[in-house]
């Protein structure tokens, strides 16, 4: 790079490159092969990809020494057609002997090689290559950085490549003066590439933005152009449209090049998007001065300690670009404080815009809701991602009718709400009122809304090439908007891979970023700030050379603190690490609540109803309330949760408890089971009264869910002698992240030790009294463990198997009473864990407490992002691969079946439906008529089918009123859930503690 490099040079290189690209990225169609293809009956697979032979082509003008001319061109094709037999006669040889476009990415070349060769779909390994199974360090030494496998198909090839299908289409290449489209179309390349050879770097970390940044705008310009309708053109051709022939391709090619010339420069820098005013901001701050908020005074630390850093940055001359660790515990308002942080990294002359990311669906509406109460955003200041419209409805007309503001969750396709008025998308800049109008104004609003709140399916499409325009629309919003990652340490190993390369793609656009857990491990963090760190370094040396990073832990106690101390030593990734640990110790050190105290119990696999039985009575005793039946006297009374770690044991078990509740003799207790494998409309009303009735603040909290039907309706049932009843949730991790509720106590069956604290976050979260008896109960061992099956904590868990040999590298000994001791062993401040010992993230940071279970966790962890290191470099020559992506995606593919339940609103039976999309009617009757079994006096929160039914019509009534088509295609879709793709509608029976399959 050098010195006198700058961002403006860098935005007019990508407009040259994605321009260039645009107008050469289709010459590879104009094979015979290609023509017929577009008027065949049938769909004809390429044997070789029309972008692969654009990029041959290219690069052999290249090479020829003459530029990009008509000249060229020909001879090019005509060097094509001579070699095309032996082209082919490559594909059924080794990887290595095949061509590939380059070997690296690191000068004008081989960026526009790369755009237009992945215009489509981005390159991958070869499928001789077990890259599922190999270290990726190895696999980069045994491939090209553009392997052949999504461009190259030998598998097609039953008879060799006929020579003729593969020249250029008839006519055109034989004139000696082309057409005047041709012409200009070559000159306005070759100006264009010959003002990139001049360029001002060729640093691959240069062309690495640089081709991502023109990749993306090729493809939504192409995206746009291949839309449109052409009246009346000559071939060659580009596309069809309606099964006929459309765009010329030379129109087609110039039209694509023009645009995404024009949408270039706004990938890189577009200073007229929507930002939020001044007066909001200053609002932000402005409510930190209320006293009666001084439980988040540590929020007002946080912004003032940035505010000091950032001004200082300024005044030396710098522009200051954050990474915060926002490590406040549970209830302390991190929602809040996370947005405050962000104003304050930024000058009032700079535009505030901030997405939010967040792990579940249900949570985005939620967040948005509490942006809007809370910090007093407008609808048109804050749009949320969510799933589909109906969820959406569901969620205003709750909100309308029920002041707990309960939370819907009906998880299904991507909608938007907010920064949707027409005063807003009026005003929007035409560039952006133009791009991908084909699909309305869904990309306008993301790009746009000031503040966007999403799920990280939307958003870790920024980081995954392999998703085109999804990507392109993604990375546009992530390169102009600065970012919030919510309860990163949420995610399984492989789904981190996904998040770090979010979190670097923020750093390469000059974005702060807020990543946010009160139990974010050391480890996690140290990869966190390594992503951070090679995304830095792109962004300097993509212009951005006045930079300066600071790396900053914030917590609830008061504490601002700079990591910044490790410097580019050789050893900064181990220091970074240890700067971080001996601050969270030191933070750990002060806390002195006892907010939560555990107890490990044993049990046998044969007798865990019984022992749940006693832990439940022992709990409710110690930690129960008192409130009035609606006769005057009084009942003891204590909400409970137990966590289970997979739902078809969650199932069992509490049928098991229920048929045991029959025969007990001890205090009344009612069951109920919430996970994710339920009917849509019955996990909607349970997370409705759960939601409401576990809002517990303020000096009413503590009895405060005794007003709630669902309670008082069971307890003014029963008998005057009843003095105690405790009403139970089997949950299932859906539980951990996210829902804000407030139980008595709960038993936990552990996964991870990051499980045990976010379900202990549930436990006296919003009364926050100290507690001298256990209110949390861990069973000794996992059923998985008990059971003696290995794996154990897997699934979810983070324990660690090696692919290659099988064997479990880490939690070799899974027992709780081995995993929460002490690492100090000798120490003599080792916690005594049958006295109750405290449960919060001290298991994690404390040296004097950090436990076992944290340092397998962490091993299991870094057995899977250690592999990746090499591919946060900031050369990163890999890339533009889609090996990586599909290796270590956000998500597994979805392997589940969509099921729909139709009830007879006039019997108890109902009828089973799978949607089968290949069929014309896409729902398949599978079965006549099932029963479902029946709940009894044992349960509560537990809507038979047919109830559930009838109050999700009485609430769809309401939300669409007078429109019942709308109502009986909305009480369908609430009516779906999932299972195995494998299942049938024998193995499937809907029961009161959801589905069984």
């Amino acid at each position: 790079m050098t010195n006198e490099l700058t961002a403006i040079e860098f935005k007019d290189s990508v407009t040259l490159l994605a321009q260039c690209g645009g107008l050469l990225h289709d010459i590879g169609k104009l094979t015979r092969h290609f023509q017929a293809k577009l008027t065949a009956q049938q769909y004809i697979k390429d044997v070789i990809s029309h972008e692969w032979i654009s990029a041959w082509i290219i690069k052999h003008m290249l090479e020829l020494g003459e530029g990009i001319s008509w000249t060229s061109f020909v001879q090019a094709w005509q060097a094509w057609e001579t070699g095309v037999q032996a082209f082919g006669a490559t594909l059924n040889g080794l990887e290595s002997d095949r061509w590939h476009p380059i070997d690296d990415i690191a000068s004008p070349a081989s960026a526009l090689l790369m755009i237009v060769a992945t215009h489509h779909r981005p390159f991958s390994a070869d499928k001789n290559l077990p890259t599922q199974k190999m270290d990726p360090h190895k696999v980069a030494g045994m491939i090209s950085p553009s392997p052949t496998q999504n461009h190259l198909r030998p598998e097609m090839l039953s008879v060799p490549l006929v020579n003729e299908d593969w020249h250029h289409c008839n006519g055109l290449l034989d004139k000696n003066i082309p057409g005047e489209d041709w012409s200009d179309l070559l000159k306005e390349a070759n100006d264009n590439y010959r003002k990139l050879e001049k360029g001002p770097s060729n640093s691959p970390e240069y062309w690495h933005k640089a081709g991502l940044v023109a990749r993306a705008a090729l493809i939504l310009a192409d995206h746009q152009i291949s839309a449109q309708e052409f009246k009346a053109g000559s071939g060659p051709f580009a596309n069809t449209r309606h099964g006929k022939l459309n765009q010329p391709l030379s129109w087609h090619l110039t039209e694509v090049g023009k645009r995404a010339a024009e949408i270039a420069p706004h990938l890189v820098a577009a200073t007229d998007l929507p930002a939020l005013p001044n007066t909001v901001r200053n609002n932000f701050f402005a409510m930190q001065a209320d006293p009666s908020k001084q439980r988040f005074k540590w929020q007002h630390t946080g912004s003032s300690g940035l505010k000091k850093i950032a001004q200082k940055s300024c005044n030396d001359g710098y522009a200051p670009q954050f990474l915060i660790f926002n490590t406040a515990g549970t209830g302390s308002g991190k929602t809040r404080g996370n947005m405050k942080f962000l104003a304050a990294c930024r000058d009032e002359n700079e535009p505030l815009r901030i997405t939010t990311g967040l792990n579940l669906r249900s949570l985005t509406l939620q967040t948005a809701d509490s942006y809007r109460n809370e910090l007093n955003l407008k609808m048109d200041q804050c749009a949320c991602l969510i799933g589909d419209a109906l969820t959406r409805d569901l969620y205003f007309n709750e909100k309308q009718s029920d002041p707990c503001d309960a939370d819907a969750v009906l998880e299904h396709y991507y909608s938007s709400v907010g920064c949707d008025s027409p005063d807003f998308l009026g005003d929007l800049p035409k560039w952006l009122k133009n791009l991908s109008p084909q699909h309305k104004n869904t990309p306008q609003i993301l790009i746009a809304a000031p503040v966007l709140v999403a799920t990280m399916d939307f958003l870790v499409a920024a980081g995954e090439p392999n998703r085109q325009a999804d990507h392109a629309h993604a990375l546009f919003r992530l390169a102009h908007s600065d970012l919030i990652i919510d309860e990163v340490d949420s995610y399984d190993p492989h789904s981190l891979v996904a998040i770090l390369r979010l979190v670097q793609l923020a750093a390469m656009f000059g974005r702060n970023v807020v990543v946010s857990s009160a139990t974010l491990s050391p480890l996690i963090a140290q990869y966190i700030h390594l992503a951070w760190r090679s995304g830095t370094q792109i962004n300097k040396e993509s212009g951005s050379h006045t930079v300066i990073c600071h790396t900053i832990l914030i917590s609830d106690c008061g504490k601002v603190v700079s990591l910044d101390e490790t410097g580019d030593s050789p050893n900064w990734f181990d220091r970074f690490g240890e700067q971080y640990r001996d601050t969270m110790n030191n933070i750990y050190a002060e806390k002195k609540q006892k907010l939560r105290l555990g107890q490990i119990v044993d049990y046998e696999p044969t007798s865990l109803t019984k022992t749940l039985l006693t832990v439940i009575e022992t709990a409710h005793v110690n930690h129960c309330w008192e409130m009035k039946k609606s006769n005057g006297n009084g009942i003891k009374v204590s909400i409970g949760v137990v966590r289970m770690a997979n739902v078809d044991p969650l199932i069992k078990h509490v049928e098991l408890m229920k048929s045991a509740l029959q025969k007990h003799s001890g205090i009344q207790i009612r069951v109920c089971a919430y996970h994710g494998r339920e009917v849509m409309m019955r996990r909607y009303i349970k997370e409705q009264a759960l939601d409401s009735l576990l809002k517990r603040h303020g000096v009413q909290g503590e009895t405060a869910p005794g007003a709630h039907e669902a309670i008082k309706g069971i307890i003014d049932q029963l008998d005057d002698q009843i003095e105690d009843i405790a009403f139970v949730v089997f949950a299932s991790p859906v539980e951990e992240i996210g829902r804000d509720h407030d139980f008595d106590w709960g038993i936990i069956e552990p996964s991870s030790l990051h499980s045990i604290i976010q379900l202990a976050g549930r436990i006296n979260r919003h009364r926050l009294v100290d507690v001298t008896n256990p209110n949390i109960f861990i069973l000794n061992k996992n059923i998985k463990a008990a059971r003696g099956e290995k794996p154990s904590f897997t699934m979810p868990g983070f324990q660690f198997t090696d692919e290659a040999t099988g064997k479990i590298q880490t939690h070799l000994k899974p027992s709780m009473t081995y995993l929460l001791t002490s690492t100090k062993i000798d120490s003599k401040k080792m916690r005594p864990l049958d006295k109750g010992f405290p449960i919060d993230a001290s298991l994690i940071f404390s040296e004097n407490h950090r436990c076992r279970f944290a340092d397998e966790d962490d091993k299991g962890i870094e057995s899977t992002l250690g592999k990746v290191v090499a591919h946060f470099s900031s050369d990163n020559k890999y890339w533009a691969c889609d090996w990586l992506y599909l290796r270590y995606p956000l998500r597994d593919s979805n392997q589940n079946a969509t099921w729909r339940a139709l009830v007879n609103e006039h019997s108890n039976g109902y009828k089973l439906e799978l949607f089968e999309p290949n069929n014309n009617r896409h729902w398949t009757d599978k079965s006549c008529n099932k029963h479902e079994y029946e709940c009894d006096d044992m349960c509560w929160l537990s809507p038979s089918l047919l109830d559930a039914t009838k109050k999700m019509r009485a609430i769809l009534e309401v939300t669409y009123h007078d429109a019942p088509e709308r109502i009986d295609a909305a009480l369908k879709e609430t009516s779906q859930f999932g299972t195995g793709k494998d299942k049938t509608t024998e193995d499937i029976q809907i029961t009161w503690a959801g589905v069984k399959s």
